[in-house]
């Protein structure tokens, strides 16, 4: 298989360098009320169990939040499951 690489750029300004400023991750069992919300920023790690902003309204996902070293702009990255299908998603 191929290896393809892709480089993500600013929806704002369209500069190449987005810079990952913290990254959460999601983590219960299908449909559950409860499960594992791990926050981790350049200086801390955060674990609760607030799911309020997985990105899945079912299962797992991550975002992953970048800033642009140009002009400023933050961007959100999802990757997240539903009904059987993998997302990725720019906000």
């Amino acid at each position: 298989m191929e290896e393809r690489e892709m480089i993500l750029k600013c929806p704002a300004c369209g500069f190449d360098h987005l810079c990952q400023e913290h990254v959460e991750i999601f983590n219960r069992p299908e449909d559950a009320q409860k499960g594992i919300h791990i926050t981790a920023s350049e200086d801390r790690i955060i674990v609760d169990d607030n799911l309020i902003n997985n990105p899945s309204p079912r299962r797992q996902g991550v975002t992953i939040l970048c800033r642009c070293e140009e002009c400023d702009h933050s961007t959100r990255i999802h990757i997240y499951q539903h009904k059987g299908q993998t997302y990725f998603e720019v906000e």
